[in-house]
């Protein structure tokens, strides 16, 4: 469950490292990442919140590595991303909410925003001084692939003059960047829309994607009463009487992920991840399917060929006739195939398979 939990909080914090054209060294920060999200998948949302928003991965990502405060002599100005984007997706969204993710109208039936761009230049401010661990002043944002440690404060770096934020909030606390930082996140994680916010979301990527408002509501109640404890609020999401008896009528339920699909396969056939002798990290599967055990075995897949089939994991299981496979349909023999899952897509596979088996048929 953590690890579920994890992914779909992956979906809703995401990073990428697509743009890297060192992705060996990567991978190891993006890796650590999952962890930050496995780790605080049942523990409060305002700390996930932090080691969120101090993790190298998030900082590369949303450009707040290396943010530095306005020098208007070098031209300089604070980077604007991460700091619209933790409202926008991470936390509070666009509009007011009420507790069942309705929106709040006012005067003439319009949305109420939650922020607007001198709010969007306020937050960006509070995210500068932070950079890579272990670096000086004088290396100061520079890039830094293999770095997983929190990044550090520079106050020398950070926008010292008192900064207003959505709601009204000022935050001054100097060049102190760790207390600005504090003082944000808090203010955000108190705001009254993360709650439907973050727990419609939680609901979408764990039960449905179309949950309805009732629902919506009694998730937000216990985030509310549990002061955003996600253990609690995930238990409560799961337990819900419409997650535990779907609702009459359509719209329920929700499609698997992509990713979700593909680790299901590998599960089902005992996937195992080998590294290369070059040292590369990818994943080259190779199976094999035995003719003598393929009624009652699993195929092997690894990422080296295999000399020899399995054992049995079963024994042989007569299927009805009407369930039966044609018999004039050959049954393949032992052969070895590679599928690179990042550079082949299903369709190319499929054209493949007919290929072969097009130039094998006897004519």
């Amino acid at each position: 469950l953590r690890m579920r939990v994890a992914f779909a909080l992956s979906e809703i914090f995401v990073v990428s490292d697509r743009d890297v054209a060192d992705a060996n060294a990567t991978i190891y920060r993006i890796a650590d990442y999952q962890d930050t999200l496995a780790r605080g998948a049942f523990g409060s949302y305002r700390g996930l919140l932090e080691n969120v928003t101090l993790h190298p991965a998030m900082g590369y990502f949303l450009s707040h590595v290396g943010n530095r405060k306005a020098d208007p002599a070098r031209n300089i100005t604070p980077d604007e991303n991460y700091g619209r984007e933790v409202m926008q997706l991470f936390s509070i969204g666009l509009v007011e909410r009420n507790r069942d993710f309705s929106p709040v109208l006012g005067a003439g039936g319009q949305t109420t925003p939650t922020y607007d761009e001198k709010v969007v230049s306020a937050m960006a401010r509070v995210f500068t001084g932070w950079t890579y661990a272990g670096q000086t002043d004088a290396q100061y944002g520079r890039n830094n692939n293999t770095s997983f440690a929190p990044m550090e404060c520079h106050p020398t770096f950070h926008d010292d003059q008192p900064k207003q934020i959505f709601s009204g909030i000022v935050v001054s606390e100097g060049n102190n960047c760790t207390a600005s930082l504090r003082k944000a996140l808090d203010a955000l994680a108190a705001h009254q829309n993360v709650a439907p916010f973050i727990s419609r979301q939680l609901i979408q990527r764990l039960v449905t994607s179309n949950p309805s408002p009732a629902y919506v509501q009694r998730v937000s109640a216990e985030w509310i009463a549990s002061g955003g404890n996600l253990g609690r609020v995930v238990r409560t999401i799961l337990l819900d009487t419409e997650a535990r008896i779907p609702p009459a009528g359509t719209g329920f339920g929700k499609a698997r992920e992509p990713l979700l699909k593909v680790t299901t396969l590998w599960r089902a056939f005992g996937a195992r991840y080998v590294p290369p002798a070059t040292g590369e990290i990818r994943f080259t599967l190779r199976h094999r399917c035995c003719r003598t055990r393929s009624a009652h075995h699993r195929c092997s897949i690894s990422s080296s060929p295999t000399t020899d089939c399995p054992a049995p994991t079963a024994p042989p299981v007569r299927m009805p006739p009407s369930s039966r496979s044609s018999p004039r349909r050959p049954t393949r023999a032992c052969s070895t195939s590679m599928i690179r899952w990042s550079g082949i897509t299903p369709a190319q596979h499929r054209r493949r398979r007919r290929r072969r088996r097009s130039s094998t048929s006897p004519r």
